[in-house]
């Protein structure tokens, strides 16, 4: 029997524990490839944070995850900001390939994402006015087929075993 392919979006601010929560999946989730948007924006020696470039990036990945659902592999994509098209693209990918769809949004409040981002041992180049215009854009922005989960109480281990549950 072949394996039905998953595609799990992980959505949320900055701060919210995309990249924590993506990791604990990982090894917990067969045959998936683990996508990340910044990871993407990296391969790129001077990626400019402008509109041709972040296409080009949405592409890139696009491209990415039929070419896995083509060959029997679910994806997990991690990203910390998409418009709703956007999302409505990847999902009809999803749904062209007949995957099964996990679509969730990780949030806190915005004074909990701030001090979690300041409390990170590694370097980041954001820009606190860049993070700032993150968080707002979340707070503005619902994803009506999103599964919310309000991280500001929760471990990480928590919410990756929130989302296997919900996966089953």
């Amino acid at each position: 029997m072949k394996k039905k392919l998953r595609f799990i979006l992980l959505n949320g601010p900055i701060g919210s524990g995309k990249s924590t929560t993506a990791n604990l999946l990982q090894s917990k989730l067969k045959r998936t490839a683990i996508l990340s948007v910044e990871d993407i924006r990296q391969l790129i020696s001077d990626f400019k944070h402008n509109r041709e470039d972040h296409l080009l990036t949405w592409k890139i990945i696009h491209s990415m995850c039929d070419e896995y659902f083509k060959n029997g592999i679910s994806v997990l994509l991690e990203q910390s900001y998409c418009s709703k098209d956007n999302v409505n693209q990847f999902l009809r990918l999803a749904k062209k390939h007949k995957c099964s769809i996990g679509f969730y949004h990780l949030q806190a409040p915005r004074s909990i994402l701030l001090e979690r981002i300041k409390q990170r041992k590694k370097d980041h180049k954001t820009s606190k006015a860049k993070i700032i215009s993150n968080i707002k854009k979340h707070e503005e922005t619902t994803y009506p087929d999103a599964i919310v989960i309000d991280t500001s109480e929760m471990k990480p281990v928590e919410v990756a075993k929130l989302i296997l549950n919900d996966l089953k």
